[in-house]
Protein backbone atom coordinates (compact mmCIF):
# COMPACT_ATOMS: atom_id res chain seq x y z
CA UNK A 1 0.00 0.00 0.00
CA UNK A 2 1.69 3.23 -1.07
CA UNK A 3 2.05 6.15 1.27
CA UNK A 4 0.16 8.32 -1.19
CA UNK A 5 -3.05 6.64 -0.04
CA UNK A 6 -2.73 8.99 2.92
CA UNK A 7 -3.17 6.24 5.48
CA UNK A 8 0.17 5.30 6.99
CA UNK A 9 -1.03 4.50 10.47
CA UNK A 10 -4.58 3.35 11.02
CA UNK A 11 -6.52 1.50 13.68
CA UNK A 12 -6.71 -1.66 11.60
CA UNK A 13 -2.95 -1.62 11.13
CA UNK A 14 -2.43 -1.10 14.84
CA UNK A 15 -4.42 -4.25 15.52
CA UNK A 16 -2.63 -6.19 12.78
CA UNK A 17 0.84 -5.02 13.84
CA UNK A 18 0.22 -5.11 17.60
CA UNK A 19 -0.57 -8.84 17.69
CA UNK A 20 2.75 -10.16 16.34
CA UNK A 21 4.69 -7.63 18.39
CA UNK A 22 2.86 -8.64 21.56
CA UNK A 23 3.33 -12.36 20.79
CA UNK A 24 7.06 -11.73 20.22
CA UNK A 25 7.39 -9.97 23.57
CA UNK A 26 5.51 -12.75 25.35
CA UNK A 27 7.61 -15.48 23.68
CA UNK A 28 10.87 -13.70 24.50
CA UNK A 29 10.00 -13.07 28.13
CA UNK A 30 10.32 -15.11 31.27
CA UNK A 31 7.09 -16.70 32.46
CA UNK A 32 6.97 -14.35 35.48
CA UNK A 33 6.93 -11.30 33.17
CA UNK A 34 4.03 -12.40 30.93
CA UNK A 35 1.30 -10.88 33.10
CA UNK A 36 3.13 -7.55 33.24
CA UNK A 37 3.71 -7.56 29.48
CA UNK A 38 0.05 -8.25 28.77
CA UNK A 39 -1.08 -5.65 31.33
CA UNK A 40 1.17 -2.96 29.86
CA UNK A 41 0.53 -3.80 26.22
CA UNK A 42 -0.64 -0.87 24.16
CA UNK A 43 -3.72 -1.99 22.30
CA UNK A 44 -5.22 0.54 19.94
CA UNK A 45 -8.46 -1.35 19.53
CA UNK A 46 -10.83 -3.68 21.39
CA UNK A 47 -9.85 -7.23 22.31
CA UNK A 48 -12.51 -8.67 20.01
CA UNK A 49 -11.26 -6.54 17.11
CA UNK A 50 -7.69 -7.56 17.82
CA UNK A 51 -8.71 -11.22 17.96
CA UNK A 52 -10.60 -10.96 14.67
CA UNK A 53 -7.68 -9.16 13.07
CA UNK A 54 -5.33 -11.89 14.29
CA UNK A 55 -7.55 -14.68 12.99
CA UNK A 56 -7.93 -13.00 9.58
CA UNK A 57 -4.35 -11.72 9.31
CA UNK A 58 -3.48 -13.77 6.21
CA UNK A 59 -6.76 -12.88 4.49
CA UNK A 60 -6.36 -9.18 5.27
CA UNK A 61 -2.75 -9.22 4.11
CA UNK A 62 -3.86 -10.84 0.83
CA UNK A 63 -6.56 -8.20 0.44
CA UNK A 64 -4.05 -5.38 0.95
CA UNK A 65 -1.51 -6.93 -1.42
CA UNK A 66 -4.16 -7.75 -4.06
CA UNK A 67 -5.61 -4.26 -4.18
CA UNK A 68 -4.72 -2.16 -7.21
CA UNK A 69 -3.56 0.97 -5.38
CA UNK A 70 -2.63 2.70 -8.66
CA UNK A 71 -6.34 3.13 -9.41
CA UNK A 72 -6.81 5.06 -6.16
CA UNK A 73 -3.71 7.14 -6.92
CA UNK A 74 -5.09 7.98 -10.38
CA UNK A 75 -8.47 8.95 -8.92
CA UNK A 76 -6.69 11.17 -6.40
CA UNK A 77 -5.11 13.13 -9.28
CA UNK A 78 -8.42 14.12 -10.89
CA UNK A 79 -8.94 17.87 -11.00
CA UNK A 80 -12.06 18.19 -13.14
CA UNK A 81 -15.73 17.93 -12.12
CA UNK A 82 -15.07 14.31 -11.06
CA UNK A 83 -12.85 15.48 -8.19
CA UNK A 84 -15.66 15.49 -5.58
CA UNK A 85 -16.57 11.87 -6.38
CA UNK A 86 -12.86 10.98 -6.33
CA UNK A 87 -12.57 12.46 -2.84
CA UNK A 88 -15.59 10.42 -1.68
CA UNK A 89 -13.94 7.23 -2.96
CA UNK A 90 -10.66 8.11 -1.30
CA UNK A 91 -12.45 8.89 1.95
CA UNK A 92 -14.27 5.53 1.88
CA UNK A 93 -10.93 3.73 1.39
CA UNK A 94 -9.37 5.62 4.28
CA UNK A 95 -12.38 4.88 6.48
CA UNK A 96 -12.18 1.17 5.63
CA UNK A 97 -8.48 1.11 6.47
CA UNK A 98 -9.01 2.92 9.77
CA UNK A 99 -11.95 0.82 10.93
CA UNK A 100 -11.85 -2.53 12.70
CA UNK A 101 -12.75 -5.57 10.60
CA UNK A 102 -15.97 -6.19 12.54
CA UNK A 103 -17.06 -2.59 11.81
CA UNK A 104 -16.16 -2.42 8.09
CA UNK A 105 -14.95 -5.51 6.28
CA UNK A 106 -11.83 -4.51 4.39
CA UNK A 107 -12.19 -6.81 1.34
CA UNK A 108 -15.68 -5.74 0.24
CA UNK A 109 -14.96 -2.08 1.07
CA UNK A 110 -11.83 -1.98 -1.08
CA UNK A 111 -13.48 -3.95 -3.88
CA UNK A 112 -16.47 -1.57 -3.94
CA UNK A 113 -14.25 1.51 -3.87
CA UNK A 114 -12.10 0.06 -6.65
CA UNK A 115 -15.18 -0.55 -8.83
CA UNK A 116 -16.36 3.04 -8.28
CA UNK A 117 -12.87 4.32 -9.10
CA UNK A 118 -12.74 2.36 -12.36
CA UNK A 119 -16.18 3.68 -13.39
CA UNK A 120 -15.09 7.20 -12.53
CA UNK A 121 -11.89 6.91 -14.54
CA UNK A 122 -13.59 5.36 -17.56
CA UNK A 123 -16.33 8.00 -17.75
CA UNK A 124 -14.75 11.01 -19.44
CA UNK A 125 -15.51 14.42 -17.99
CA UNK A 126 -18.48 16.21 -19.47
CA UNK A 127 -17.28 19.17 -21.46
CA UNK A 128 -19.43 22.00 -22.61
CA UNK A 129 -19.36 22.41 -26.38
CA UNK A 130 -17.37 25.43 -27.39
CA UNK A 131 -19.41 27.98 -29.30
CA UNK A 132 -18.63 28.26 -33.00
CA UNK A 133 -16.76 31.55 -33.45
CA UNK A 134 -18.00 32.05 -37.02
CA UNK A 135 -21.29 33.91 -37.11
CA UNK A 136 -24.10 32.01 -38.71
CA UNK A 137 -25.86 33.82 -41.55
CA UNK A 138 -29.26 35.10 -40.65
CA UNK A 139 -31.94 33.39 -42.63
CA UNK A 140 -33.44 35.60 -45.26
CA UNK A 141 -37.18 35.74 -45.26
CA UNK A 142 -38.65 33.86 -48.16
CA UNK A 143 -40.51 35.96 -50.66
CA UNK A 144 -44.09 35.09 -51.39
CA UNK A 145 -45.22 35.19 -55.01
CA UNK A 146 -48.34 37.38 -55.29
CA UNK A 147 -48.65 37.48 -59.07
CA UNK A 148 -47.24 35.72 -62.09
CA UNK A 149 -47.95 35.77 -65.81
CA UNK A 150 -46.24 35.37 -69.12
CA UNK A 151 -46.83 37.07 -72.43
CA UNK A 152 -45.51 35.98 -75.76
CA UNK A 153 -45.32 37.54 -79.17
CA UNK A 154 -45.38 41.17 -77.92
CA UNK A 155 -44.09 44.01 -80.01
CA UNK A 156 -41.98 46.88 -78.58
CA UNK A 157 -44.92 49.16 -77.88
CA UNK A 158 -46.92 46.33 -76.21
CA UNK A 159 -43.87 45.42 -74.07
CA UNK A 160 -43.52 49.09 -73.01
CA UNK A 161 -47.19 49.24 -72.06
CA UNK A 162 -46.86 46.01 -70.06
CA UNK A 163 -43.82 47.33 -68.16
CA UNK A 164 -45.66 50.60 -67.43
CA UNK A 165 -48.72 48.72 -66.11
CA UNK A 166 -46.52 46.49 -63.91
CA UNK A 167 -44.68 49.50 -62.44
CA UNK A 168 -47.95 51.32 -61.66
CA UNK A 169 -49.49 48.26 -59.98
CA UNK A 170 -46.48 47.71 -57.71
CA UNK A 171 -47.22 48.16 -53.96
CA UNK A 172 -44.84 49.03 -51.14
CA UNK A 173 -42.59 46.10 -50.25
CA UNK A 174 -43.07 44.41 -53.62
CA UNK A 175 -40.44 43.80 -56.30
CA UNK A 176 -40.74 42.79 -59.92
CA UNK A 177 -38.40 40.25 -61.45
CA UNK A 178 -38.49 39.83 -65.23
CA UNK A 179 -37.27 37.12 -67.50
CA UNK A 180 -36.83 38.60 -70.93
CA UNK A 181 -36.33 36.71 -74.11
CA UNK A 182 -36.75 37.97 -77.67
CA UNK A 183 -36.55 37.04 -81.26
CA UNK A 184 -35.49 39.46 -83.97
CA UNK A 185 -36.76 38.44 -87.40
CA UNK A 186 -36.29 39.75 -90.84
CA UNK A 187 -37.52 38.96 -94.31
CA UNK A 188 -39.95 36.27 -95.23
CA UNK A 189 -43.66 36.53 -95.18
CA UNK A 190 -46.02 35.62 -92.43
CA UNK A 191 -48.67 33.07 -93.25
Amino acid sequence: MPSSCGVLICTRAHGRDACPHLVERVNASESDDIVGILASAEIATSESAMGECRSKAAELNGTLEGTNWEIFEAVGKLTDERKATAEEIRSSVEQALRSDEHVIQLGPALKGAQSKAVRLLTNPPVTEPTPDPTPKPKPTPRKRVVGKDSKEGLGISEAKDLLSDLAQGLREGQDIRLNVSWIIEEGGSEQ
